[in-house]
C-alpha cells in the first residue's frame, strides 16, 4: 500500500497559449518571495536552453514520454540535446529531480505554469502520467486553463506566427491550424483527473474576477492581488525604438 501524499496542494496552470500565460508567469516570478510568505511556492526552472529542461518544456516532455511513438520537436532536440530516447529520459529525470527540490512543506501550495502543457499534452495517456506524478505528491491537484474566443484567438496566433517567420496567408493558417477544440481538451483532462480537478476560465473581462487576469488567477491560488507587485512585463522593442 502506497503512503498517502503530503498534505499540500498543487495548482497547475496549463495555459492555453495566447491567453496571458506570460503575464501570469511574470507576476508569479516578480512576487515569488512574498508569495511564500503567504504559503504559495512558485519556482520557474530556467533558462530556456540546454541541457537542463525548463518548466515550459519539462512538463510537456515528461507527459509525452507516455506516447509510444513520441518524437521530441526538432528545436527542442537541438537546444536540449535530446536526439535519442535515452537522452530524453535522462533530461526528464533530471528535470523531475529539480522540481522535487522546489516542492513546499506540508500545508503549503505549489504553483507551476506552462502553456506548453495545454497545447502539447492532450492525449489521455499523457495526461494520466502527469496527473499520477502530482497525485502521488499532493492531496489536492487543480489544473487551470484559460480559453479565449476563437474569433479573437486566431488573429493573435496568426500574428505571432508571422513574427516568428511564417509566410502563409491567414486563410492557409486557419486551414493548417484550425480552431482550438476546447471540448476535446477539457473533456480529456476531466476524464483523466476528475471533473472537479479542472478549472476552466474564460479570458473575458466580463467574467474574470475584477475584470483582470492576474486578479482572477490570484483568487484561484487564494491570495489578494493587491498585496503584491504587478506583473511588470518588459516591453518588447519596436523598430522605431531600437537604436540605429
Amino acid at each position: 500500500m502506497k503512503n498517502a501524499p503530503p498534505n499540500r496542494r498543487a495548482i497547475v496552470h496549463i495555459g492555453l497559449n495566447k491567453t496571458g500565460s506570460t503575464t501570469l508567469q511574470f507576476w508569479l516570478a516578480n512576487n515569488a518571495d512574498k508569495l511564500r510568505e503567504h504559503g504559495v511556492w512558485f519556482d520557474d526552472l530556467r533558462p530556456h536552453g540546454g541541457p537542463e529542461l525548463s518548466t515550459a518544456v519539462g512538463w510537456k516532455t515528461f507527459a509525452c514520454t507516455a506516447l509510444p511513438k513520441y518524437k521530441v520537436d526538432q528545436w527542442e532536440r537541438q537546444v536540449y540535446d535530446m536526439d535519442t530516447k535515452e537522452k530524453t529520459a535522462e533530461r526528464v529525470a533530471t528535470f523531475l529531480d529539480r522540481v522535487e527540490a522546489t516542492l513546499p512543506p506540508e500545508g503549503e501550495t505549489y504553483v507551476t505554469s506552462a502553456e506548453h502543457i495545454g497545447t502539447g499534452v492532450r492525449a489521455p495517456q499523457s495526461i494520466r502520467l502527469l496527473h499520477s506524478w502530482f497525485a502521488e505528491r499532493f492531496t489536492e491537484v487543480k489544473y487551470v486553463v484559460y480559453i479565449r474566443d476563437q474569433v479573437d484567438w486566431i488573429p493573435s496566433a496568426y500574428v505571432q506566427a508571422i513574427r516568428s517567420g511564417a509566410t502563409l496567408s491567414i486563410e492557409d493558417f486557419i486551414e493548417a491550424k484550425g480552431a482550438n477544440n476546447f471540448f476535446y481538451l477539457v473533456n480529456n483532462w476531466r476524464e483523466e483527473t476528475g471533473a472537479d480537478s479542472v478549472i476552466v476560465r474564460r479570458l473575458d473581462r466580463k467574467v474574470l474576477v475584477d475584470g483582470d487576469l492576474v486578479a482572477d488567477f490570484a483568487s484561484i491560488i487564494g491570495v489578494n492581488p493587491n498585496d503584491f507587485a504587478p506583473a511588470n512585463r518588459p516591453m518588447k522593442a519596436c523598430r522605431r525604438c531600437r537604436p540605429p
